[in-house]
């Protein structure tokens, strides 16, 4: 049997991803030697110079350099909060898709409220967290004007309509509009307007009434939240879960029940 060394190369950092973890590559010949294979890879992976990585696995000298470890933004104790969907989940129809026509049409029919929109991976444990925070806001405030849409996007290797449809579950309300999102259109168009690199996942928007998408990318929302390494430190979810709900009652003009 053959087994190319590129494909060697992956195999760990394919299987460290799937368990959200961090991957960092490297190698005496620079970062942008693994430029394809960052891309093929994903987000959670990047390329660094040898000084620079910290060093779990090393291959022979010929080959290059990469490790892999818990490296997350969130502390351990909120990552667990995130829910498990109920038994019998496992036979569920694939979630609905939507594109994004879908999504513009959606947001700006519920211009006169509150809304919240949130785009996710349905098997990466900080997004199911924070999908987890998501469910408390809107028990918290059952107000008619508040609106929550939710797009599920492919962004670790588990993730499908079916699984996605499993962990909607675990969040469930009937102010939420929800979908599947295959090619990423959507997370594209949000990463423009944020200014994220590639495609935007694991992030939290809330916009106050009267605000509408009428340009190509949807618009700067009033605040948002999220769960991503190299962004503003001060918007970490996992590290202020309750500030979502802050500013959602603010715009509301509404204070969370104690």
């Amino acid at each position: 049997m053959e087994i190319r060394a590129d494909d060697l190369v992956q195999a760990f950092p394919k299987k460290a991803l799937t368990v959200d973890h961090k991957v960092k590559l490297s190698s005496g010949r620079g970062p942008e030697n693994f430029r394809d294979i960052v891309n093929r890879l994903g987000p959670g992976t990047m390329a660094t110079t040898n000084q620079e990585a910290t060093l779990l696995v090393s291959l022979s000298t010929r080959w290059p350099r990469f490790s892999y470890g818990a490296e997350t933004c969130c502390p351990r104790t909120v990552v667990s909060q995130a829910q498990e969907p109920p038994a019998g989940a496992s036979t569920l129809e694939p979630m609905s898709s939507l594109n994004a026509d879908l999504v513009r049409q959606a947001f700006n029919a519920s211009s006169d409220k509150v809304r919240i929109v949130v785009l996710l991976s349905p098997t990466c444990l900080h997004c199911r967290s924070g999908h987890g925070v998501v469910g408390e806001v809107l028990k918290k405030f059952s107000s008619s004007k508040l609106q929550a849409t939710l797009i599920w996007e492919p962004m670790r290797e588990r993730d499908s309509p079916v699984s996605a449809a499993r962990q909607a579950l675990t969040v469930q309300d009937a102010r939420i509009s929800q979908g599947w999102n295959e090619n990423k259109e959507v997370g594209k168009l949000f990463a423009e307007t944020l200014k994220l690199h590639d495609i935007a996942w694991d992030v939290y928007l809330a916009y106050e009434p009267g605000i509408k998408w009428k340009g190509p990318w949807p618009p700067s929302p009033t605040f948002w939240m999220h769960q991503l390494e190299g962004v503003n430190p001060d918007l970490l979810l996992c590290k202020n879960p309750t500030r979502l709900e802050v500013e959602v009652g603010k715009l509301l003009h509404e204070r969370a029940p104690a």
